[in-house]
């Protein structure tokens, strides 16, 4: 009588890894879907906060907003960043006329964060550009969150829409600098911004949208053509760089595709007026 063996047969084995196989290209992407929304929901919660720690900022400061002026990449070349101290040095670095007597929001709202942790969102890519790239040391920070330049010494107490003002914005890498976008003109026109529209904003999650954190605490994702010049705080009319043309405040962002900066993107910004879409001026 002939004994049988346990084992598989070649035919046998073939279709369990066929299988496994099968599965294996069913479920991996499912898995990548499930950590880039986990990523996404930290990023989230690292903007609620940021954006919390600013309201209590401004309860503290009379309701005034962290200032921003008109330096929109603030640290860029120096050794320590956003968090230098030596503002003369910091803002000379930047060669984009900065004001020597500002320091960065992030700067300003980190004693109410107390964590560098907590500016990075972890979809960020580390950023390769020179100048820009991330700093180490006791005391020094790193982030890809994004300032609005039209709420900077703004009075929340102005603002006609304080919900739906967003104060914060996300950039797709993690760097030294303070960035500011949109920014002033210059001093003497603070209320003129400029670098409205543009693509490294906003796109970080399925590069069709990002997360917002608003003037109330609160934040949210939000598609980027979802959302309005007047939730940046614009008043009037603006100049849509897209476009070329004089457009409303209710006007969206565009769904920027390959690498397009609508730099010349402008108008003039009133937290306190942003429910008027006619009217203003245009670039200061």
């Amino acid at each position: 009588m002939q004994r049988r063996t346990n084992a598989f047969t070649l035919i046998e084995l073939l279709v369990v890894i066929a299988i496994i196989a099968i599965l294996a290209a069913i479920l991996f992407p499912v898995f990548a879907q499930a950590k880039a929304a986990a990523k996404k929901v930290s990023c989230l919660s690292n903007l609620k906060q940021i954006s919390l720690a600013t309201s209590i900022y401004n309860n503290d400061f009379d309701d005034v907003m962290p200032a921003s002026l008109t330096s929109w990449d603030m640290g860029a070349g120096d050794p320590k960043g956003f968090m230098d101290t030596d503002l003369h040095t910091m803002t000379a670095d930047s060669g984009y006329g900065g004001d020597p007597d500002q320091s960065p929001p992030l700067q300003q709202v980190y004693p109410y964060v107390k964590s560098f942790g907590l500016y990075s969102c972890p979809t960020a890519s580390d950023t390769s550009t020179s100048g820009w790239t991330k700093v180490t040391g006791s005391g020094l920070g790193n982030s890809s969150y994004v300032w609005n330049g039209a709420v900077g010494t703004q009075s929340t107490t102005r603002a006609d829409q304080i919900a739906s003002l967003i104060v914060w914005a996300e950039g797709p890498q993690v760097t030294r600098v303070g960035f500011v976008q949109p920014s002033p003109w210059n001093k003497a026109s603070l209320q003129h911004m400029n670098g409205m529209d543009i693509s490294w904003v906003g796109v970080i999650h399925g590069s069709v949208g990002g997360n917002y954190g608003f003037a109330d605490g609160h934040g949210k994702y939000m598609a980027r053509n979802a959302v309005t010049w007047a939730m940046y705080g614009s008043s009037g009319t603006h100049w849509d760089g897209a476009s070329g043309n004089l457009v409303p405040n209710t006007d969206h962002m565009h769904l920027q595709t390959g690498n397009q900066n609508y730099w010349y993107s402008c108008g003039t910004f009133d937290i306190g007026n942003t429910l008027t879409a006619t009217g203003g001026d245009v670039c200061g």
